[in-house]
């Protein structure tokens, strides 16, 4: 269905861009302040999918069921998901984990999420969920939209901050410099998993830019007729 092929792509890149700029990294700059620091960014973004995606497929979250709390030496709190309210400065400067156990967590959790799209029907993505501290009530296809967004959010703090510790900040063509690129499209973004043709901003020199811009209502359209009456992104943070 092409309204869950978008979502599917989305998370995916997501999914590659965590792949690109994490999995070389190492523990000092994991933590390295500024804090909330990129080790911390990354568990986050997967810990907002995890809680999320199980709770719309009705299952129990990875974080407890398949014991990455213990994993990461973390108690299996279901609502600990990294938000602000929440977690301290404290608690932030003491996370650490390394780049191939938040790698580890976060293919899980999309694995999760690209199974749940792919059951979902264009009824599902309208369905309201039960949740009336929200007005308007929030669907499905606005909940996983939203879920989207703080991840897109924190997977560019990540981008931003390797490219800062190493360059001293975005500067995609003094990164880029030496990449040798020969194609474009899904399989140039497969091909920069090696990291010896990537920058420290994730890309390939010829994909250092950025997609432009949709606004909202584009990418609803690009969803599909579903009536969301007053669309409203929530804060999951």
């Amino acid at each position: 269905m092409a309204e869950t092929g978008v979502l599917l792509d989305a998370f995916t890149r997501v999914y590659e861009s965590l792949h690109r700029t994490v999995a070389d990294l190492t523990e000092e700059e994991l933590i390295r302040e500024p804090h909330p620091p990129i080790g911390w960014l990354a568990w986050r973004v997967t810990r907002v999918m995890d809680s999320n995606v199980s709770r719309l497929a009705g299952l129990e979250q990875l974080w407890i069921a398949d014991g990455w709390a213990a994993r990461f030496g973390m108690p299996p709190e279901p609502a600990d998901f990294g938000r602000s309210v929440s977690h301290t400065r404290e608690q932030v400067r003491a996370f650490r984990a390394s780049a191939e156990l938040l790698l580890a967590y976060h293919d899980a959790a999309y694995e999760r999420m690209k199974r749940y799209l792919e059951t979902l029907t264009a009824e599902d993505l309208a369905r309201q969920l039960d949740e009336p501290q929200y007005q308007p009530l929030p669907t499905v296809a606005i909940r996983l939209v939203s879920v989207l967004e703080n991840a897109m959010s924190n997977a560019g703090q990540i981008g931003y901050l390797k490219a800062y510790h190493r360059l001293g900040g975005w500067f995609p063509r003094e990164a880029s410099k030496d990449a040798k690129v020969t194609e474009r499209g899904p399989s140039s973004r497969a091909k920069a998993r090696d990291l010896k043709k990537i920058s420290p901003f994730g890309r390939n020199d010829t994909e250092c830019h950025f997609a432009p811009w949709r606004p909202f209502d584009s990418a609803q359209g690009m969803l599909g007729e579903i009536n969301i009456p007053g669309v409203v992104l929530f804060n999951i943070s």
